[in-house]
């Protein structure tokens, strides 16, 4: 699967399945979970390929929300939360988070992920206070150490940002590549780096 590919870094096989699906730029499947599932999948392949665009991200939302698969809208919001924290603009990363926060909370379920990069969201506009209290809030949940070790590296809590990156090493590298969570485990080996 495609998704499968972006975890463990093949962007080249998620690049050719997402050619079959969208051929001419279009989806060419009748099935709408499949389309909306693509959509997500395409703007996380664009975004990691850095060739996200805002039209990408609105298109997919538009056409996601049309077809009513609200986790795969989910993932898309989040993804734009990412997008728009690389380049710079934290109030627009911190609305996407919080839209994809609002959708999970509708219907009962927490987005810790978007909770926590909402987090770096927060510090990057000044709000420490608001930020700290995610971390708080969102300490007793399993995995995402990927996020939790910049969040508490941006808060200044070095000995639970490192706490997080190595356990995060141990679960990403899982099996080894081609198991690795590739990805997951870049965003640990920066906060080692910095």
């Amino acid at each position: 699967s495609s998704e499968l590919s972006i975890a463990t870094g093949n962007l080249r096989d998620a690049a050719q399945a997402l050619k079959q699906l969208f051929p001419k730029g279009e989806f060419v499947d009748s099935d709408e979970q499949l389309e909306a599932e693509a959509r997500a999948v395409q703007c996380h392949f664009l975004y990691l390929e850095d060739r996200l665009t805002l039209q990408h991200l609105e298109q997919a939302i538009r056409r996601i929300d049309h077809l009513g698969y609200r986790r795969q809208e989910r993932d898309v919001w989040n993804i734009a939360g990412r997008w728009h924290h690389d380049a710079g603009r934290p109030a627009e990363a911190e609305t996407a988070f919080s839209r994809a926060i609002e959708m999970a909370h509708a219907v009962g379920l927490r987005d810790i992920d978007s909770e926590l990069r909402r987090g770096l969201a927060l510090i990057a506009l000044g709000n420490i206070e608001e930020a700290n209290a995610i971390a708080s809030a969102a300490a007793a949940a399993s995995g995402h150490h990927d996020v939790f070790a910049p969040l508490y590296q941006a808060l200044g809590d070095r000995k639970l940002a490192e706490e997080h990156v190595l356990t995060g090493y141990r679960l990403y590298w899982a099996d080894g590549p081609p198991f690795a969570d590739h990805w997951r485990l870049e965003a640990c080996r920066e906060v080692l780096e910095s």
